[in-house]
């Protein structure tokens, strides 16, 4: 039965659903109703013009190709006769290639026209042309290796990019052909800005201004950090473990432990007026920590939110900074707070780790993530701080920068390739 309705749905691989005239349905095997049509086109010359059998002849070889390379043997015998035998596309090479893929198939007709040629014929290989896409494929691979190894060279060799940064560029090196290589080639030789220059000025300045009113030596500096030998004290969430941290931290800052009054308060039953100073950051309403200044009795009053005392870091890196108002305000006596001064003042006295980690954090909780801030300097603005610091220091004794976040230690290594780079 010749089929001549469209293709309604393809069931799977070579099959279709053909309709008839009559409106009949039948599963149709693509290869072979794409013989079938090829052999109808490519005998069309008989009853149809020249120019529409130029059109016909070119549709009923990839028909009977198609067929042909899902292994129907008719289309094979046929094709290879085909090359075997026309003026026009005449190859003997591909019409012996045919004819033994339908041997092998055990087509009579094929067995027979191989048994009629000539044995000059015999040692013509069957195996499959290779795609044009896999031998381009077989080009580009040793192109992509090539380029993975120099980009691979260069990340390696490069003095600007962050570890971070490098590890990244290893992987799209290799993963992404080509393109993944020229992006790290041109990433070697890019240094990232970690801050705003004027931050940036401004933080040098403030450094060197309080190492000269503080007379301190960066080098005398001992780095604190979590789980350092050097704070023995417990940090089990009661109010005591923030008292002993105040007295370490005033002996650290050189203050007299007896003169601090520290109070603890519930953010939500606190009232602040403008003569309190308060650690958090500009739009921000709460407050981990309060500064109010000198008593009736002759004492700095500083106030810590209970919150903080599960917090440990947190609440050192508080405590740190209202003592810092006390060292500022009260003992130096600076004419105005300074509050990002302030702020960046616990670095001297080695708590910067603490600071800095706590700028900024991703916090998990049963409603989802969410984040915390806390004090004034953002989380590029204390590693670049901390950058600074440790080239003043020049020592090879770093073990702290290992102390911190991974998003603080990248603007840290950040900083350090730029301060370098500054510097030469």
């Amino acid at each position: 039965m010749l089929f001549t309705g469209v293709l309604k749905s393809v069931i799977g691989l070579g099959e279709i659903v053909a309709t008839d005239q009559d409106g009949n349905q039948r599963i149709v095997n693509k290869a072979i109703s794409d013989y079938a049509v090829g052999v109808v086109l490519f005998e069309s010359y008989k009853y149809t013009s020249i120019e529409k059998y130029k059109e016909n002849r070119e549709v009923a070889l990839r028909k009977l190709h198609y067929s042909a390379k899902c292994g129907l043997p008719q289309a094979q015998y046929y094709l290879g006769n085909l090359y075997l035998s026309d003026s026009i596309i005449n190859n003997k090479t591909k019409g012996i290639k045919w004819l033994k893929k339908a041997a092998f198939q055990r087509d009579p007709e094929a067995m027979q026209a191989l048994n009629d040629l000539h044995i000059e014929y015999s040692m013509i290989s069957i195996e499959e042309d290779t795609p044009q896409s896999v031998t381009l494929l077989y080009c580009l691979i040793p192109l992509h290796l090539m380029f993975a190894f120099l980009g691979h060279v260069r990340v390696t060799k490069s003095e600007l990019m962050t570890p971070k940064r490098k590890k990244y560029h290893f992987k799209s090196t290799w993963l992404i052909p080509v393109i993944g290589a020229f992006q790290a080639i041109r990433s070697s030789k890019k240094m990232i800005i970690p801050l705003n220059p004027k931050d940036a000025d401004w933080i040098q300045q403030a450094l060197n201004w309080l190492f000269h009113e503080l007379k301190i030596n960066p080098n005398d500096i001992q780095m604190y950090y979590a789980k350092n030998e050097s704070i023995s004290i417990k940090y089990d969430g009661s109010e005591q473990s923030a008292i002993d941290t105040v007295q370490f931290i005033s002996s650290q800052m050189g203050l007299d432990y007896k003169l601090i009054d520290l109070q603890f308060f519930d953010q939500t039953n606190v009232l602040l007026d403008q003569t309190i100073y308060t650690n958090n950051y500009d739009g921000d309403s709460n407050s981990t920590g309060l500064y109010f200044g000198k008593n009736l009795f002759g004492k700095y009053e500083i106030g810590l939110e209970k919150s903080q005392l599960k917090r440990p870091h947190n609440m050192i890196s508080t405590l740190a900074h209202e003592l810092s108002h006390v060292l500022l305000l009260g003992e130096i006596k600076l004419e105005q707070n300074d509050e990002y001064l302030t702020d960046l003042t616990p670095l001297l006295f080695g708590f910067g780790v603490f600071s800095a980690n706590s700028a900024f954090e991703f916090t998990q909780a049963s409603e989802g993530w969410g984040y915390r801030r806390q004090g004034y300097l953002s989380q590029q603005m204390w590693g670049f701080a901390l950058a600074y610091l440790s080239i003043l220091r020049n020592s090879e004794d770093n073990n702290w920068v290992d102390h911190l976040n991974e998003s603080v230690k990248e603007d840290y290594n950040r900083s350090v390739i730029y301060l370098n780079e500054k510097s030469r």
